[in-house]
């Protein structure tokens, strides 16, 4: 007779919050199924067994059919775990057909099945349309996981991709919302990293979106313990990682193509930091090898689109212009909100954005995770620089960054600054990044990239995570078009759209004293705003067919004047003033 050994003692031991469970339908499979790592011909499929307790090795058969009733069974086979896998089995099955779903189960050595999985193989080129999932900070003790449940009902993703913190370490303080009895220790050994995955795969909307959707995972700070193998270990053996040479070596920074419409290439800015340097001297981010083949990926590349997997926030967070009273209020690290971020590593960031200006690769976008808010940016190395990029129109990024929140891990309200401060806290950041076109600081959830030949849509997706839901709401769309490599706005015109005028600016360069001439009919409001290069507004007035403004008053450098017509900014004007 088959007996839950650790459910029965946790039983026994703890109290278990709400919506804590393990599968006892399909015993002794209690932690469900998965699937992940995915290509055009193979797919890795896991489960785990609780054997008897005089169990040291158990027999599991596997299948893979086209029908979830397993009446078409197209691979079957045998496998031996045992308790140096912590009795996991994981199987790597190959010979699929492209772009096709299938479904996996396994069975015991008495007849005794899983639960049925679905998985999807990746398509071969052409192919015109796809969507994928990013998801990241999924801390079973800060709420629910509806997020999870409504990612199982959905049938029209290719994959999911989970950018680290797939599990924590320990509760926060200001986040115990499903928290056990006795209070749960930080794992440090193996035994401990084991329970903290059984653990979290009692909740059964974890399990329903591993066994409905196919994973691609990557490791965090929370996952992980600094470079201590053991974690790791855990980490590989409960999700559908594929076994590779490379991945032995805890090295899983690893790509795939889905047709020749978009390759992502997930990348390890976690366990990789420090460990070379460039040639000029500055730390690596990434390590040279795995900088060497990201950018590599990049340039030698034949889809359309290039997704980059990041854990950390790669566009920059920066402080400009907030005064430290008010930066006192939020966690920031003096110039720049996350150190930890890419922004602790800039140089690794500015050699890749050189790069891919210098290898021409148009149609970057970079996820991330970590930071528990929603936000969409332009990627530009220096944002506040005027002459190098525009953020009234885009012009002069290199590609786009999303971010979609947090599973259920807090961000700001859960760190106790008012719902009714947000959009003070939300003016005064995206002032001070002229890059950021979209924050969002206390929705949880993940986010809907749908990749078309044309365009990318990311759509962030919110739950509630203090109590059972089931109901979510979209956030705010962005929209990527081909070519543009920056976000789409979509009240940005030009002039000519508006009104058939034309603007000169004379003289400029300009001393003292410049003219603003308008040629055309002027039916509509307008109004000038003159700015200096780090969007500080210097000077504001009504606009005329003929207008002097004198300068006198400004010291020299650059300034950038806006125009509003009718209620619509249009494309702005760079002015250089000598003094």
């Amino acid at each position: 007779m088959f007996l839950l050994v650790y459910f029965n003692e946790l039983i026994a031991q703890t109290v278990l919050p709400d919506r804590m469970f393990a599968d006892t339908v399909n015993a002794p499979f209690y932690y469900g199924v998965s699937s992940g790592d995915p290509t055009n011909n193979s797919v890795v499929i896991w489960t785990c067994i609780t054997p008897s307790p005089d169990s040291f090795s158990i027999q599991v058969v596997w299948q893979v059919s086209s029908d979830m009733r397993f009446s078409d069974i197209l691979q079957s086979g045998i496998y031996r775990t045992d308790t140096s896998f912590n009795f996991t089995v994981k199987i790597d099955v190959g010979g699929l057909e492209a772009g096709a779903v299938y479904y996996y189960r396994f069975i015991d050595n008495s007849g005794k099945v899983s639960a049925w999985g679905r998985t999807k193989t990746l398509p071969n080129a052409p192919i015109t349309q796809t969507k994928i999932a990013v998801l990241s900070c999924s801390s079973i003790y800060s709420g629910y996981f509806n997020a999870y449940k409504r990612l199982s009902e959905r049938t029209d993703l290719q994959v999911v991709l989970h950018l680290g913190d797939y599990i924590y370490d320990y509760v926060d303080a200001d986040e115990q919302i499903r928290v056990p009895i006795p209070y749960p220790i930080e794992p440090i050994s193996r035994a401990d990293w084991v329970e903290r995955y059984r653990y979290y795969l009692l909740d059964p909307d974890l399990r329903e979106a591993r066994r409905m959707q196919t994973w691609v995972t990557i490791w965090d700070n929370h996952d992980l313990n600094g470079l201590d193998t053991i974690p790791m270990q855990a980490y590989k053996e409960w999700l559908p990682i594929r076994e590779t040479p490379a991945v032995e070596q805890n090295i899983l920074y690893r790509s795939f193509s889905i047709g020749d419409l978009v390759d992502i290439h997930i990348a390890d800015v976690n366990s990789r930091q420090g460990i070379d340097t460039f040639l000029d001297g500055e730390t690596n981010m990434l390590d040279n090898n795995q900088f060497e083949w990201l950018t590599g990926g990049l340039k030698s590349s034949a889809t359309t689109w290039h997704i980059i997997g990041s854990q950390k926030m790669a566009g920059g967070w920066y402080t400009n212009g907030i005064s430290p009273a008010l930066l006192d209020l939020v966690p920031n690290d003096s110039n720049v909100f996350d150190a930890n971020s890419w922004d602790g590593f800039m140089e690794t960031r500015n050699h890749l954005f050189d790069t891919i200006v210098e290898r021409q690769v148009d149609n970057c976008m970079i996820v991330s995770g970590d930071a528990h808010i929603t936000m969409a940016m332009d990627l530009v190395k220096h944002p506040h620089d005027s002459l190098a990029y525009d953020p009234i129109t885009g012009v002069g990024a290199v590609g786009t960054e999303f971010l979609p929140s947090s599973i259920s891990r807090g961000n700001f309200d859960e760190g106790g600054l008012a719902a009714e401060s947000s959009p003070f806290i939300i003016d005064l950041s995206m002032k001070a990044n002229p890059h950021h076109l979209l924050t969002e600081i206390n929705s949880h959830g993940y986010g809907i990239l749908e990749i078309n030949q044309d365009s990318i849509r990311a759509t962030p997706f919110y739950s509630d995570i203090l109590r059972l839901t089931d109901t979510e709401k979209a956030g705010q769309e962005m929209v990527m078009l081909k070519g543009e490599n920056h976000w789409r706005r979509k009240l940005i015109t030009t002039v000519e759209d508006i009104l058939p005028i034309s603007i000169e600016i004379i003289p400029n360069p300009a001393n003292q004293v410049f003219f603003i001439q308008l040629n055309g009919p002027l039916n509509l409001p307008i109004t000038a705003y003159l700015s200096n290069l780090l969007g500080e507004q210097v000077m504001s007035f009504l606009i005329k067919e003929s207008q002097e403004v004198p300068t006198s008053n400004l010291a020299g450098g650059t300034y950038v004047l806006n125009l509003n017509i009718g209620g619509n900014i249009v494309a702005r004007h760079k002015i250089v003033l000598i003094h």
